[in-house]
């Protein structure tokens, strides 16, 4: 989480996850959440979202320490491209991040993911966006 938001506390935490279930929900959803895990694996490893904007979607993930570096970022990826742009008919995927996380831009990269100049937050975030080929 140390690059994805400021910390909060729990209740705050658990809010903002049942509001974005809620959003799932919706009967014309424009916003998608995944639990990540290993196939033949029980617990899971995370959770991806996908967000719709415009003609295109944000992407983001979380994953817990110990399944980082393991190729579950780059499958969830490829998978919420797909999602994207096959099912959803998207133009465009993006994403964002805080300086200083090395992993996600290298799974963005990895991705065929380019880095776009200008900010979605902060002018310090770094963004990266991938056309649909």
């Amino acid at each position: 989480m140390r690059y994805v938001s400021d910390p909060v506390d729990a209740e705050t935490s658990r809010a903002r996850f049942v509001a974005a279930c809620r959003l799932t929900d919706a009967p014309d959803p424009a916003y998608w959440i995944w639990t990540v895990s290993m196939a033949g694996r029980a617990e899971d490893a995370g959770i991806a979202s996908l967000m719709a904007v415009d003609s295109g979607a944000e992407i983001g993930m979380l994953l817990l320490p110990e399944w980082q570096g393991r190729g579950l970022g780059t499958h969830a990826v490829r998978r919420l491209m797909e999602y994207g742009f096959d099912t959803l008919g998207m133009a465009r995927i993006e994403s964002r991040q805080r300086p200083g996380n090395v992993g996600w831009q290298r799974l963005m990269e990895r991705s065929g993911f380019e880095r776009v100049e200008g900010a979605i937050i902060r002018p310090d975030w770094l963004r990266w966006r991938r056309d649909r080929a």
